[in-house]
């Protein structure tokens, strides 16, 4: 084989393998940006759980001071100087 032959084949062999590359690089991104989207998916999923058990927390808080108060446990004066007692916290945090 002569020179420009044995050259041409070397050039078809490697742009081959830079198609095939290119292909399995298109291929591994648009995993990527399948898999970005599911976990952008995921968070908005776990960030609805997480707001809703803040606020069942929440709820579950108010309802225990609703009893306190309504069992003579706790006044609303007590209930009022805790409130200020955390911001006061809340502002020196």
């Amino acid at each position: 084989m002569d020179f420009n032959a044995e050259s041409e084949k070397r050039k078809e062999r490697h742009l081959g393998q830079i198609g095939e590359l290119s292909y399995r690089r298109y291929l591994a991104s648009k995993t990527i940006e399948e898999n970005e989207a599911l976990i952008d998916e995921l968070d908005g999923q776990i960030a609805q759980h997480e707001a809703a058990l803040r606020e069942l927390d929440q709820a579950q808080r108010n309802f225990d001071t609703y009893l306190a108060i309504k069992e003579g446990a706790l006044t609303t004066d007590q209930l009022a100087q805790a409130i200020q007692d955390g911001n006061k916290e809340a502002g020196n945090g």
